[in-house]
C-alpha cells in the first residue's frame, strides 16, 4: 500500500509539473500575441493618419481645381479638419477668423446638401419618366410590326379578307392610341422631366461653386498649417502648392491621390481585422494558462490534505 501511495504521488508530482509547464507556455504564448496585436494596432492607426491626411490633400486640390466635382459630405470632412487646427502655429487671429468663417461655409455648404437632393430626386423622376418613355416606344413598334403583319396577311390570304381587315383595323387603333399617349402624355413628362433635371443640375452646380469658392479661399488660408484629426496632427503636403499646379496636374494628382486612398483604406481595415485576432488568440491564451495553473495549484493543495 505504501509503495502504491508512493508511486500516486510520484505520478501526481508529474503530472502537476506538466501542468505549470504548459501552463507557463500558453501564458507566453498569449504575451507574444497579445505584443504583435498591439504592434499591428499601432500600424493600423498611423495608416489610419495617413488615410486621413490623403484625403485633406485630395480636397484641398479639389477645390482649386475647376474641372473637379465635389459632395457636401467632402466639403464639410475638409472643413472640419480645418476647423480643428489649433496648433501653436496658427495664431489667435487666424482662429477667431476660421471660427468666424465656418459658420458661413456651413449654411453655404447645408444649401449645397439640399441642392444634392434634390438633384437626386429629379434624377430618379427623370429616370422612371424615361422608363416608361420606353416602354411605350416598344409598345408603338410593336404595334407598327402588328400593322405590317396585318396588312401583308391581308394580301396573302384574300380568302381572309373580312377577317384581315378587322384585324387592320384593330391594329390601327392601338398604333393610334400608342402614338397619341406618347405625344400627349409621355413626351410632355419628358420635356418636363428634362427641364426640371436641368434646372436642378444648375442649381446643384451653383451651390457646388459656391461651396468651393468658399472653400478655396479657406483652403489657400490654411495651406500651410497643420490639421487635427482624431487620432493625431497631420501636416499638408508642400508639393500640392496649388500655385505649382496646372488644371490637368490637378486632376491627375487628385486621381492618384483617390487611388491611394483606396490602397490605404483596404489596408487599415486587414490591419484593423488582424489585431483583432491576434488579441482574440491571446486572450484565448490567457485563460487557458490561467486554468492550467489553478488546476496545478488544486492539485497541491489537495496532496498536502493526510
Amino acid at each position: 500500500d505504501d509503495i502504491g501511495k508512493t508511486f500516486a504521488r510520484v505520478l501526481e508530482a508529474g503530472l502537476n509539473a506538466s501542468r505549470q509547464v504548459d501552463g507557463a507556455d500558453l501564458k507566453q504564448k498569449s504575451a507574444d500575441l497579445r505584443e504583435q496585436a498591439l504592434a499591428v494596432e499601432e500600424e493600423s492607426k498611423e495608416l489610419f493618419e495617413r488615410l486621413a491626411m490623403m484625403k485633406l490633400e485630395r480636397m484641398h486640390v479639389t477645390f482649386n481645381s475647376e474641372g473637379v466635382n465635389f459632395t457636401s459630405a467632402e466639403a464639410n470632412q475638409y472643413l472640419d479638419g480645418c476647423g480643428n487646427a489649433t496648433d501653436e502655429e496658427v495664431g489667435l487671429m487666424e482662429r477667431m477668423m476660421f471660427s468666424n468663417s465656418k459658420v458661413t461655409v456651413k449654411k453655404q455648404i447645408e444649401l449645397f446638401t439640399q441642392a444634392e437632393l434634390d438633384y437626386n430626386f429629379q434624377l430618379e423622376r427623370k429616370q422612371r419618366v424615361d422608363k416608361e418613355f420606353d416602354l411605350r416606344q416598344r409598345e408603338l413598334k410593336q404595334a407598327e410590326r402588328d400593322a405590317q403583319i396585318a396588312a401583308e396577311a391581308e394580301e396573302r390570304a384574300k380568302q381572309m379578307l373580312a377577317d384581315a381587315k378587322q384585324r387592320v383595323v384593330q391594329t390601327r387603333k392601338t398604333l393610334s392610341t400608342a402614338s397619341r399617349s406618347l405625344r400627349e402624355e409621355v413626351s410632355h413628362n419628358v420635356r418636363t422631366a428634362n427641364a426640371d433635371l436641368k434646372r436642378a443640375a444648375n442649381g446643384l452646380q451653383h451651390k457646388r461653386e459656391a461651396v468651393r469658392k468658399a472653400m478655396k479661399r479657406r483652403a489657400s488660408t490654411v495651406e500651410n498649417t497643420v490639421f487635427k484629426t482624431s487620432d493625431g496632427k497631420v501636416r499638408l503636403n508642400p508639393d500640392l502648392n496649388k500655385s505649382a499646379m496646372n488644371e490637368s496636374e490637378r486632376i491627375e494628382t487628385i486621381k492618384q491621390l483617390t487611388q491611394d486612398e483606396a490602397r490605404a483604406e483596404l489596408e487599415y481595415v486587414k490591419l484593423t481585422e488582424r489585431a483583432k485576432r491576434l488579441l482574440s488568440r491571446s486572450e484565448r491564451l490567457q485563460i487557458r494558462s490561467d486554468e492550467l495553473i489553478g488546476e496545478q495549484a488544486s492539485n497541491e493543495s489537495d496532496a498536502m490534505k493526510p
